[in-house]
């Protein structure tokens, strides 16, 4: 059962495509070491083995380029990144077209306004300490964490946002209109 535990603690982070190929790649190295610690596999010649080790470095060697492709390719297609997806400053302004040549200048690019993030104090009732705290139904962001309260980072929006707070016994749900930093009091009845 604390495997469990321990395994809800990390699977948030499996969301990442680079974690989430990590994570693969220790579990098949993983089981691979198992099988050859159980003796399940035949003992082979210095010969075969001195493939079967090149192969799986071949093999490593692949996988690393293909992490390090997709690492270059997140970053360039991520939407918050101050880049454009050419690798170009933002800010940089659109090379004229040359006059010999019939090329139509790129448009312009444009962003909207940055997300702009506040700290909402949650000040927890005791029976909820250590409550799993979601927002809008994803993990909160916690930044600090005390006895009697929890310090989230929350998205600035128009409209409120659904704050769960709950553990095995009981269920907390309130709505937070995140304007600015504030300290609130959830679940108090």
């Amino acid at each position: 059962m604390e495997f469990l535990q321990s395994f809800k603690d990390v699977a948030p982070f499996l969301q990442h495509p680079l974690v989430l190929i990590g994570f693969v790649v220790l579990l098949f190295f993983g089981i691979l070491t198992a099988l050859l610690k159980t003796g399940i596999l035949p003992q082979i010649s210095k010969k075969a083995a001195a493939e079967l080790a090149k192969r799986v470095i071949n093999f490593g060697f692949i996988i690393a380029l293909l992490i390090i492709a997709l690492g270059f390719w997140q970053y360039y297609r991520e939407p918050d990144s101050p880049t454009a997806k050419n690798g170009k400053s933002a800010t940089e302004e659109p090379k004229k077209a040359d006059s010999t040549v019939n090329i139509p200048p790129r448009p312009e690019v444009y962003f909207t306004n940055p997300k702009r993030f506040h700290r909402i104090t949650l000040e927890i009732p005791s029976d909820l300490h250590n409550a799993d705290i979601t927002v809008d139904g994803k993990f909160a962001d916690v930044i600090e964490e005390g006895l009697s309260f929890v310090v989230l980072r929350m998205e600035e929006r128009e409209t409120g946002q659904k704050v769960v707070l709950k553990n095995q016994f009981r269920t907390c749900t309130t709505n937070v209109l995140v304007d600015s930093d504030k300290s609130i009091r959830p679940c108090l009845q």
